[in-house]
């Protein structure tokens, strides 16, 4: 029987996906647990359209992603840190020296300066005390993730478009255009 599963099951597949299993042990356990729903005509075609369109939106993301790096291939940044002997950091790089190095206006100043750890694009894969950095593509608009990518962990955001209500323990950052910064 062919089922697709509504949440990540063990030994059987992830959430989305289509897996052939026992017609018992669908109806019994994972239909029953809500695990999984049984695989229709229709059901399978939104599946495939589902997987059709997140192929062609991480596509479009990849084509944007590279743009960038064309965009931002052989310019530098200067942020300046303390080390110590052997060239070891101490702290880290904040969100007042990112903003100073890309020309933009910091926000929110209740959240503090906050460390960053890395930079994040895409808000499902956000480390937290990241900077997430929404981009503008074709067709989507990484703004609409900023919250999200908060929730997730983020230590701010480095953004063209400000989100209407601010987060007190958020910082951001505005600049013209992300793709620039």
């Amino acid at each position: 029987m062919q089922v697709i599963l509504l949440q990540d099951v063990k030994g059987q597949g992830k959430k989305g996906e289509l897996v052939d299993v026992n017609e018992g042990y669908a109806r019994n356990f994972l239909i029953k647990k809500g695990y999984a729903e049984v695989a229709t005509a229709n059901k399978i075609n939104d599946l495939k359209q589902k997987k059709a369109s997140a192929d062609f939106h991480k596509q479009e993301e990849l084509k944007a992603m590279r743009a960038l790096a064309a965009e931002l291939k052989g310019k530098t940044f200067k942020v300046t840190i303390k080390v110590g002997q052997g060239g070891k950091v101490f702290g880290s790089v904040s969100s007042k020296e990112i903003a100073a190095a890309v020309g933009g206006a910091w926000l929110n100043p209740r959240a503090g300066t906050a460390p960053v750890c890395a930079v994040c694009t895409d808000s499902r894969n956000v480390i937290p005390g990241s900077l997430f950095l929404p981009w503008i593509g074709e067709r989507f608009d990484g703004h609409r993730f900023i919250d999200a990518a908060l929730a997730a962990g983020a230590a701010g955001c480095l953004c063209a478009q400000v989100p209407e209500r601010l987060r007190p323990d958020k910082f951001y950052i505005r600049v013209p255009d992300t793709r620039l910064a």
